[in-house]
């Protein structure tokens, strides 16, 4: 699937079943993104073809470029804080 709304909305009744909290499952939502991990996303290709510079690019294999540290410290972070947000106020 190509839409995070979708997948959660095909994979969320699974967890309900399988017994996971549905605070936990709110507080993991943001574990859903994955647009960086294949560097398909225009504006991933635009930034690699703009930098002159050299550091930005794709490299041998294709799961190895620029935006996987910074896409995975986002989705670890965002998910740490849901976590948090959600132990706390719910």
């Amino acid at each position: 699937m190509n839409s995070q709304a979708a997948a959660l909305a095909a994979i969320a009744p699974m967890g309900l079943q399988l017994g996971v909290e549905p605070k936990m499952l709110i507080a993991f939502f943001p574990a859903a993104y994955g647009y960086f991990v294949l560097p398909t996303y225009p504006s991933d290709l635009a930034c690699i073809g703009f930098d002159r510079s050299g550091t930005t690019k794709i490299g041998r294999f294709i799961i190895n470029h620029s935006f996987i540290i910074p896409g995975l410290i986002g989705v670890i972070c965002s998910c740490i804080t849901g976590y948090l947000l959600v132990t706390t106020f719910m």
